[in-house]
């Protein structure tokens, strides 16, 4: 059982899971609370897929990195440093999870036809270009469309067997926060990336660009929120997430002290800050659907 975890948590870094089930759950219960006719049981089997893509995304990234030598911090390394597996088992897992994924995938096309095709097709592709992608400052981009708007746009059409506009509005926002846990990543990473030629998005811009970048972004997603309470997409309620804003200026000061000095030991702490502030926010828009339901 130790070992599961330890697969579970530190190889697939499944400490990054919460966040693709969270977003799966805002489109999820907001898909419920417009919709009474909708699909729940095809909501379930979508997070079903979600969940093993975004696991298999981990690894074959892990995997991509380590043919190419690229260098990583020691935290994310240890498992095959400690000897615990091999390069070869990650990429086996790897595509166990992206089967799993696809068979959800093929159940949902066999019900429901080819804008489910159209959709997987565009994530699948996103997802296994992503560790070019990353090279080509398109790595957030990419993580963002995939676990925010191709999420939302396909478990909407799954569980409805149409498309709407309000969850379209919602998942934009939640794109920008998933997007801003991997640019939080890449600016921990600049050192090593610059080092390497590796293109990010924060090695193009540079880390004090990109930090800042990041705290405009958080600000960004809170301005939306407002509009959408003032459209009626968004409840009254959803004001409470007023508190990424502390959260994230938080994780600014934390990222300019990592600028100048950087440490290890604060890699996990600040990506952790990062996931939570997502995971707040999304934890209020989703109690503001069901008090609403």
């Amino acid at each position: 059982m130790e070992k599961i975890f330890y697969w579970l948590y530190t190889v697939s870094r499944g400490y990054s899971a919460p966040m693709s089930i969270l977003n799966w759950f805002v489109v999820f219960a907001l898909t419920m609370k417009l919709y009474d006719s909708a699909n729940a049981l095809y909501g379930l089997i979508g997070l079903f897929g979600v969940l093993f893509a975004h696991l298999g995304t981990n690894l074959f990234d892990d995997f991509i990195d380590y043919i190419l030598k690229v260098p990583k911090q020691k935290c994310k390394t240890q498992y095959l440093e400690n000897g615990f597996t091999t390069i070869n088992n990650v990429l086996i897992a790897a595509i166990i999870c992206f089967l799993l994924s696809l068979i959800a995938g093929i159940f949902f096309f066999t019900k429901l036809g080819l804008p489910v095709l159209y959709i997987a097709g565009i994530a699948g592709a996103i997802i296994l270009l992503y560790p070019r992608l990353n090279n080509y400052a398109l790595g957030e981009a990419a993580v963002g469309l995939c676990f925010g708007i191709l999420l939302f746009m396909g478990l909407d059409f799954v569980m409805t067997a149409s498309f709407h506009k309000e969850v379209i509005f919602v998942s934009i926002p939640v794109s920008l926060l998933t997007a801003a846990v991997v640019f939080c990543h890449s600016i921990m990473d600049y050192n090593s990336d610059k080092k390497n030629n590796k293109q990010t998005l924060c090695v193009r811009l540079g880390m004090n660009k990109s930090i800042n970048l990041l705290l405009f972004s958080y600000f960004i997603v809170f301005i939306l929120s407002l509009y959408y309470i003032k459209i009626g997409i968004l409840n009254i309620s959803a004001l409470l997430c007023i508190i990424i804003l502390p959260l994230s200026f938080k994780l600014y000061v934390n990222l300019k002290k990592y600028a100048k000095i950087p440490d290890d030991k604060q890699f996990m702490p600040n990506f952790i800050l990062a996931r939570n502030i997502s995971l707040w926010y999304n934890v209020i828009i989703i109690l503001g659907f069901l008090w609403n339901k």
